[in-house]
């Protein structure tokens, strides 16, 4: 039935109604002035409602048409999500600070370091991963200042506060500045984010098909977004054939084919 109303709006030629969105603050302080500038004089009959968290938003509980989520991997779900780009992530501090305490030489020295990060991240401490060659590392770090936002992690860290692990878009304009200063990158190539648009169903209503590919052209155009290209979604979706089909399925005449 579900898949039926997606059928149906499909078939107009225009976005309206609402579409409530969630995603995070770090890309969402650049992506929302964006979104109010460009996307919706494209589509002045719909109705725009943004969250934005650096948490992981319950979609259907929250009533969500669509979530961008920042992660190195997903969690399996019975939900759709479609990779639009990647940000590899970067170990970063102040000049100031690594002048007072030195830089390490080995990811394994930051348990002496001051380590700033998202608090709730894990139950039994937070771990930040790193490659080496062919080696991952994994290690253990006590946060010396915690926050819900990236904003506030990066604010911190250019006041000289401590290091941050963070994906490249969240602080490419203040590497570009010199106001952070690149930390241990040897160890942290082919370390990366995936930023993926999350949504339920397997055909996307028009609302937000429009919306996914407004975001995937946008973030092409970030610094610290390494694809240009989105990567298709993981279910195909063919195009309705006519407008006749709108009859069908009012009628109940129409059968969906089960794949989708």
């Amino acid at each position: 039935m579900e898949e039926a109303k997606v059928a149906v709006e499909n078939l107009r030629s225009t976005c309206a109604g609402r579409l409530r969105f969630s995603m995070p603050t770090c890309i969402g302080a650049a992506l929302l002035p964006r979104l109010y500038r460009e996307f919706i004089p494209r589509h002045p009959n719909l109705l725009l409602e943004a969250h934005t968290s650096e948490s992981c938003v319950d979609i259907v509980a929250g009533g969500f048409d669509v979530a961008i989520r920042m992660a190195q991997r997903l969690r399996d779900s019975t939900l759709t999500a479609r990779r639009l780009a990647t940000s590899s992530l970067v170990l970063a501090a102040a000049p100031g600070y690594l002048l007072e305490h030195g830089s390490p030489a080995h990811p394994a020295e930051l348990t002496r370091h001051r380590c700033l990060g998202l608090h709730g991240a894990r139950h039994h401490g937070p771990v930040w991963s790193f490659a080496a060659a062919a080696e991952r590392l994994t290690v253990p770090v006590s946060f010396w200042a915690a926050s819900d936002t990236h904003l506030a992690l990066v604010d911190a860290a250019c006041g000289g506060l401590g290091l941050i692990y963070v994906p490249m878009v969240t602080i490419a304009s203040e590497l570009r500045q010199g106001k952070l200063q690149a930390v241990l990158p040897e160890f942290c190539r082919g370390v990366e984010c995936g930023i993926h648009a999350v949504h339920v169903g397997r055909t996307p209503a028009r609302n937000v098909t429009a919306f996914i590919e407004f975001v995937r052209d946008t973030l092409s155009t970030f610094d610290g977004v390494k694809d240009k290209k989105a990567v298709p979604p993981h279910v195909p979706c063919e195009p309705l054939p006519d407008a006749a089909v709108l009859d069908r399925l009012a009628a109940g005449t129409l059968h969906l084919p089960s794949e989708l």
